[in-house]
């Protein structure tokens, strides 16, 4: 595992021609939207804390959670998180992973613990003696800080889910069916206590040797005097899961759980509070307390709250604008501030800011929206389940529903300009418009197998891929499809960056060696029109692959789910030859998209989306050609140039217009003095004019589209 942090040169070709020599991207992804649930807080001081999050994500507060920056991204779902002191911390989670910082989590090292278990839960009783429990019984100790780990012996097939010590030798775990265990000898040997209850155990906490409280299911709370000897049931005025307990004292400490549930006690639990019901946060999953007034809450969709008063008063630090469990499927830019992403339960998100923030818009639809298409900042359409279609002219301050003539699900969506384009799904379904979507047609495919993507390289020629060896093309527009030759497996999308040179991305399930069924992903590119198709070389890893985009014929990016659940990202600097994997996060990831200012765009699962930047730099090694001259600068609809005959010649010339991401715009041949590039539909923002003659670029300049 490598934590994502790289800075690489990769070439970068135009039409052909080195004309923006290289690219760098920079240092760790960003994220910019998440709301993956909080599943762990450790506050060491009012200001100073640590948080874990589902996917994976550690962050740390200076400020008592008013602001949290991003640490680490593991491979791997995460699920607990414990500190030491300020700079030694440990966390686990899902493959037997355990992580370790010792600068504060600024740094963290992948621990071998020789299990593929989940651990549900890490403890340290000091710098060297620490636990970490998870599935089927699984008990894990280090004597050694976690350099190296040892299995001890359960004689339990349950998963254990919570483990607590209160000196090197003695500690307890709690698990699946009421099951306790105690050790008195570091855990050489554990022993079982009689809980009394079959439920399932999720929290432990002892304050002493011999007072202690678990929680569970069905709102349980069991307290022992004597060390677990025996168990007895307190009162918790609740029935909801509990998940995890802490104490301050022998008196004074709370609950936390399923629907909101926050229990507390000032009298070692004799007596159990309702002390607020959280309609935001359905499930409680951690608290930490720092003193009898201030202490954390955090739970699902990544809310957290803090109270300052011992829990009269609660401040929302983080809270989610996302329903429950919202993934992102597609996500565009059309500029290098507006950007837009959809997903599932309708919903659609809009930033304007260059995605340091992103708004909820209103649709009326609740069902999976699995693709979006700008054309310009305030055209576009979203498309997805029941053949459902909608589209906006002012931004999406309006989504109307359009004429679909399908009920089959759309998963994908191309617009050649404002008023041609494509959809293709479920069934075989492709559809087109010829009126900006106002209406749609379907067109004659001869397969009925489910198709993933379609992509156009001109008004004509057209790509769509799907299941079981799909590839279907057109070359007048969609008025007939034909079915191409290409190895049979599942195919997910298809990305071209001229009529030569595209990409078709997918994989399959296949036997995995300890039974049941691994991801194995495929590539394939073409550079003579999709007559001959070529295998890409793959990392050796278990992973789906979703998307795949290119910025030119060498640099690109594809983006899916790893073997485990977590994310793949995949990065190439030499049009697919090799590709290197750049593991971010325990998140599923869905698509790739770059806007103006030279980002890449990913987002997926929970609501998650990241960046980073790439630079386009050596333009100063292309000649620059100030003779020839254009205006206006900015330009709004059209920009008109001026190519003196001294340099024309009695040859026609090339103009080529590309965006910051190297993408070509425009082209158009020329052999006259005066030329009119119109760039009405062109979406906001910075515009690179190359003039191309005899085969040698020359750089015009640059220019601002209003």
């Amino acid at each position: 595992m490598k934590k994502l942090c790289f800075l690489k040169t990769v070439r970068l070709s135009l039409f052909f021609l080195l004309i923006f020599p290289g690219v760098f991207l920079h240092g760790q992804w960003q994220i910019r939207q998440q709301h993956t649930d909080v599943v762990s807080l450790k506050m060491m001081d009012q200001n100073n804390g640590f948080r874990l999050d589902a996917g994976g994500f550690i962050f740390k507060t200076e400020d008592g959670g008013e602001s949290w920056t991003l640490l680490y991204a593991a491979d791997l779902s995460m699920l607990d998180l414990f500190f030491l002191d300020a700079n030694l911390g440990w966390a686990a989670g899902f493959g037997g992973t355990v992580l370790k910082t010792t600068d504060g989590g600024i740094t963290w090292i992948n621990l071998s613990t020789q299990s593929e278990q989940t651990l549900s839960s890490i403890f340290f009783a000091d710098a060297d003696n620490g636990w970490a429990v998870g599935g089927s019984g699984t008990i894990l100790h280090t004597s050694d800080g976690g350099d190296s780990w040892e299995a001890q012996n359960s004689n339990i097939p349950y998963s254990l889910q919570g483990v607590f010590f209160v000196t090197p030798n003695i500690g307890w775990v709690v698990g699946g069916s009421g099951r306790v265990l105690k050790t008195i000898n570091g855990g050489t040997t554990w022993v079982l206590q009689n809980s009394t209850v079959t439920s399932t155990l999720s929290g432990i906490y002892f304050v002493d040797e011999n007072n202690g409280w678990i929680v569970g299911t069905g709102g349980k709370v069991l307290h022992t005097g004597n060390g677990g000897e025996t168990w007895s049931a307190q009162t918790s005025m609740t029935t909801n899961w509990l998940l995890k307990i802490e104490f301050l004292d022998s008196n004074t400490g709370w609950a936390v759980g399923l629907n909101g549930e926050v229990i507390s006690t000032t009298n070692g639990g004799t007596t159990w509070v309702n002390q607020i019901s959280l309609p935001s946060l359905s499930t409680v999953k951690t608290i930490s307390l720092y003193d009898n007034s201030s202490f954390w809450l955090g739970g699902s969709d990544g809310v957290i709250y803090k109270t300052v008063n011992g829990g009269n008063n609660w401040k929302t630090l983080k809270e989610s604008n996302l329903p429950i469990a919202t993934a992102l499927f597609a996500i565009q830019f059309v500029d290098g501030e507006t950007g837009w992403a959809t997903g599932s339960s309708g919903i659609i998100l809009k930033s304007t800011n260059g995605g340091e923030s992103w708004d909820k818009q209103t649709i009326t639809f609740n069902k999976y929206l699995n693709a979006v298409f700008f054309t310009d900042l305030n055209t576009g359409w979203v498309a997805g389940d029941d053949g459902s279609v909608f589209k906006t002219t002012n931004g999406g301050s309006e989504w109307l529903p359009k004429n679909s003539p399908t009920a089959n699900t759309l998963q994908s969506l191309f617009f050649y300009d404002a008023e041609t384009g494509w959809a293709a799904g479920k069934g075989g379904t492709i559809l087109k418009t010829v009126d900006g979507g106002e209406n749609w047609s379907l067109q004659s495919v001869p397969s009925t197998r489910d198709l993933a993507s379609v992509f156009f390289t001109s008004r004509d020629t057209g790509w769509a891929v799907g299941a079981t060896g799909t590839l279907l093309k057109t070359e007048n527009g969609g008025d007939l499809w034909s079915l191409q030759t290409i190895p049979n497996h599942n195919y997910y999308h298809v990305h071209f960056i001229d009529e030569n040179t595209g990409w078709l991305s997918g994989s399959d399930l296949v036997s995995g060696p300890n039974g049941g069924f691994v991801p194995v992903s495929f590539m394939y590119k073409t550079e003579d029109g999709g007559l001959s198709w070529e295998p890409q070389t793959l990392p050796e890893s278990n992973f789906s692959i979703f998307k795949v985009r290119f910025v030119d014929k060498n640099t690109g990016w594809a983006v899916g789910r790893n073997g485990q659940g977590g994310s793949a990202i995949l990065e190439t600097s030499d049009g697919g030859v090799t590709w290197e994997d750049h593991p971010f996060s325990g998140v599923s990831l869905s698509d790739i998209a770059f806007d103006q200012s030279g980002k890449v765009w990913i987002a997926g699962y929970s609501g998650l989306i990241i960046e980073n930047s790439f630079t386009l730099v050596a333009l100063q090694e292309i000649p620059n050609r100030n003779d020839i001259t254009m205006s206006p600068n900015p330009a709004s609809d059209k920009l008109n140039l001026y190519i003196p005959a001294a340099i024309r010649g009695n040859m026609e010339g090339l103009l080529s217009v590309s965006n910051l991401s190297g993408q070509i715009i425009h082209q158009q041949s020329t052999r006259d003095q005066f030329e009119t590039i119109d760039c009405h539909n062109w979406p906001s923002g910075i515009y690179f004019v190359f003039w191309i003659q005899n085969g040698q670029p020359a750089l015009i300049g640059k220019f601002v589209k209003k």
